[in-house]
Order: structure tokens, then C-alpha cells, then sequence
């Protein structure tokens, strides 16, 4: 197509990139992609709201068309049902209610998930949880760009001090820490 963008029917790829306005990290990520997009063919349109609004209604009410950049928190043994279960696509029938909001329907992981809540026995559970990263890799309803990992230098002398995964702040447990 024309200045390079791919077209069909003369009409030119092009999708809307939002995420939260004034996060630096974020717009700099976002102009990267753009970049990048750009010279596969794809055009890029930026919008960019404040986190209030996007937070609010555009991401919890779906009014996006294309691609929204946000961050999941979550604990490896966690539950998976609110940002994954088709059940949790948040609609005006149910009140904006949930966290699946790229709007994921797949029945196999669907019920994986329910077997994942009800099942503690933990070697059930990591394979439970392949199961459901099968079905999501195969569908990629979310393309993540990242994992965060925690790192910590611990002292020698600090004893009872653990890394807590991705969830809960390094300071949790400090009740726990003594130094010898």
C-alpha cells in the first residue's frame, strides 16, 4: 500500500494503541511498538487516556477496538477465574463485573479453571496450570511483554526474610526477619 502501510480494498492496517496517559514507561514502550509495526506494515494510531478514565470506563466497559497495554498482578497459586473465565468478561448485563477484558471465551479452559478452584492437591494444580497455559498460548488472548521477577541481596546476618513472588511488597513479612 500507500507510504508503506499494508491495504485491502483500499483500506489501510491500522490500529488504535492505548494505555495510560503521563506513564513514561509505558508511552516509551508504546512508541517502540509503534515503530516496530510500522516496519511490517501495520499503522499505529496512538490514544492515550488518563488512568482514571482508562481504568475506568475504557478498559472495565471493553470500549477499546484494537490493542490496550495495562498490567495483571497475580500470585502464582492464585486463581485464574476473574481474568480468565468466559463468565468473567465484564458486559452491561452483569454490571461491569470482572476482569477478563480482552473478552477470552474457550470452553476447554473454562473447565480447567473450575477444576484449578476446586482442586488443592498441588501436584493436580501444576498440571492444571499447563493445561490452561496450553489453551492460552494457543489462543493468546493476551500477548504479555513481560514478566517482573523480584530480586533481593539479603545480608548474611538477616535471617527469616523470603521473597514473596510478584504479588506482595519485599517488606511483607517483616515481623519475621531478626538479625543475628
Amino acid at each position: 500500500g500507500k507510504n508503506g502501510i499494508r491495504e485491502k480494498d483500499g483500506q489501510k492496517l491500522t490500529l488504535r494503541f492505548m494505555t495510560s496517559a503521563g506513564d513514561k514507561v509505558r508511552e516509551t514502550v508504546q512508541t517502540l511498538m509503534k515503530d516496530q509495526w510500522k516496519a511490517v506494515g501495520v499503522d499505529v494510531n496512538i490514544k492515550n487516556e488518563p488512568a482514571r478514565v482508562l481504568f475506568g470506563d475504557t478498559l472495565q466497559k471493553r470500549q477499546f477496538d484494537s490493542m490496550i497495554m495495562y498490567y495483571w498482578t497475580s500470585t502464582p497459586e492464585g486463581s485464574r477465574s476473574a481474568m480468565f473465565l468466559s463468565k468473567e468478561i465484564p458486559t452491561q448485563k452483569n454490571g461491569w463485573a470482572g476482569m477478563n477484558y480482552p473478552g477470552w471465551v474457550n470452553k476447554k479452559a473454562d473447565e480447567v479453571i473450575e477444576k484449578y478452584e476446586s482442586d488443592f492437591d498441588p501436584k493436580k494444580r501444576i498440571e492444571l496450570t499447563h493445561q490452561l497455559m496450553k489453551e492460552y498460548t494457543e489462543d493468546l488472548p493476551v500477548l504479555p511483554l513481560f514478566y517482573r521477577a523480584d530480586i533481593a541481596v539479603i545480608p548474611k546476618n538477616l535471617k527469616g526474610f523470603e521473597i514473596t513472588g510478584h504479588y506482595f511488597n519485599e517488606m511483607y513479612g517483616i515481623e519475621n526477619w531478626d538479625l543475628e
